[in-house]
C-alpha cells in the first residue's frame, strides 16, 4: 500500500464521517499504519 493510496482513503473517509472525526481518525490511522503505507 502506497502513501498516496492512504491519503486517498483518508479523503474518501471524510465524506462518510464528520469533519472533526475524520481529521482525528486520519491522523491516528496515518500514525498506526505509517509502516504499511510508507515502508521507507
Amino acid at each position: 500500500m502506497t502513501l498516496g493510496l492512504c491519503v486517498i482513503l483518508c479523503k474518501t473517509m471524510s465524506r462518510t464521517w464528520l469533519w472533526h472525526r475524520y481529521v482525528i481518525s486520519c491522523k491516528t490511522i496515518a500514525r498506526l499504519s505509517a509502516s504499511q503505507c510508507d515502508p521507507m
